[in-house]
């Protein structure tokens, strides 16, 4: 069910302006799925509260040479702020998705 999911929107600060609206304007504000934006910046623009990650954890979260950090910090994130779902369906901030569907599979 819906309330088993978690979508995690990877993103960093530089897209915070860009991204994210389109996130949230296409397939975020409806979503039946709860959605938390996860970065390695804070910002905070009307619903889009971003997570940021670096802070949290105190860790640089977002590198060139890959996204292990990053993808560690989300998880580490999910088992302790969302342990009580099922699932975490983590996309990029250029991912346009159906959530109907992904509920539907899941």
């Amino acid at each position: 069910t819906a309330e088993d999911i978690l979508i995690g929107v990877k993103t960093t600060g530089m897209y915070h302006g860009t991204r994210l609206p389109v996130v949230f304007d296409t397939w975020a504000k409806d979503s039946l799925v709860d959605v938390v934006y996860l970065s390695d910046d804070s910002h905070v623009s009307g619903p889009m509260e971003t997570v940021d990650l670096t802070k949290l954890y105190g860790v640089k979260i977002n590198t060139k040479r890959g996204y292990c950090a990053k993808t560690d910090a989300i998880l580490k994130y999910f088992i302790k702020y969302y342990d009580m779902k099922k699932y975490l369906v983590i996309v990029d901030d250029d991912t346009l998705l159906s959530v109907p569907a992904l509920i539907r599979v899941l």
